[in-house]
């Protein structure tokens, strides 16, 4: 089953609401409902409803065909890192640019381009130390990667996504710092905050916003979030917060993509943050 919150100005209008939108479904049931005040001082009301998982997936466009497809192409992909790990290239195993390649594949990176990169020193004398052979791999890896060059040209809104913990806040800052101050042409930033879940989530996104100087608008319900960015359409740059999602926080997904099913047409990046330090 999954839970879903609807919020109203009384329990009857929010209760509607979830009819609405499961009024094809037969197995909505009301969990709980209460009377809050929001930001601005006004009395809104919140109801909870359970309702099984098919009809959820219904709901959002999706089925269950989709969502194994999915589970089987991941199953997939863990199979084939399994194989790679315990199944190495056919060299000798106890020689040390084999050691090297062994770490780094359990630190992540893909067999096929350690195997064509290593490929290059597997005759010099590079290969007799693990530490040259460890600084070779480093450097390709430094010249290889590219970072995407960004287009400023535009107005723009980016959403940041990412499990909880990873630091998403703090980045939503440093970039309203970087579009706002850093760049040669300072660009008009706003924030969104659509984390609704942790607690002082607001307070901290509040706190850097009032050291730039910056717009912040905290949005409670999906309804409000298409109003809301035509109200910042002025504005050059803006940056949404979410709330940290784990893979297993169904709740907290669904209504992620919620918000970026109801935008009032507006486009919108939705930007992966992760830790540096992940495999």
């Amino acid at each position: 089953m999954v839970e879903e919150t609807f919020i109203a100005t009384d329990p009857r209008k929010a209760f509607e609401l979830a009819r609405e939108k499961y009024g094809q479904f037969s197995r909505l049931k009301l969990l709980k409902a209460i009377q809050i005040r929001d930001s601005e001082n006004n009395l809104i009301s919140k109801i909870t409803v359970s309702v099984s998982s098919d009809d959820f997936l219904n709901s959002i466009g999706l089925d269950e065909e989709e969502e194994l497809a999915s589970e089987i192409g991941e199953l997939k992909e863990q199979m084939q890192r399994m194989k790679n790990l315990m199944n190495p290239a056919d060299k000798q195993a106890n020689s040390k640019i084999d050691n090297i390649r062994s770490k780094m594949i359990k630190r992540g990176l893909c067999p096929e381009w350690l195997d064509a990169t290593l490929k290059d020193i597997s005759s010099s004398d590079i290969a007799d130390d693990e530490q040259l052979i460890l600084s070779y791999i480093l450097e390709e890896m430094d010249e290889q990667l590219q970072v995407q060059a960004e287009d400023v040209s535009k107005s723009k809104i980016v959403m940041l996504i990412g499990s909880t913990g990873v630091g998403k806040t703090t980045t939503v800052a440093k970039l309203a710092a970087r579009y706002s101050i850093m760049m040669k042409k300072p660009l008009k930033v706003a924030l969104v905050n659509l984390d609704t879940f942790r607690v002082g989530a607001h307070e901290q996104l509040e706190h850097y916003a009032k050291r730039l100087y910056l717009e912040h608008i905290k949005v409670e319900r999906v309804e409000m979030f298409a109003q809301t960015l035509s109200r910042l359409s002025r504005f050059d740059v803006i940056i949404v917060d979410t709330a940290g999602i784990s893979p297993y926080d169904t709740g907290k997904l669904i209504k992620t993509i919620e918000f970026l099913k109801n935008t009032g047409g507006h486009s919108i990046e939705s930007r992966l943050v992760i830790s540096a330090t992940a495999k």
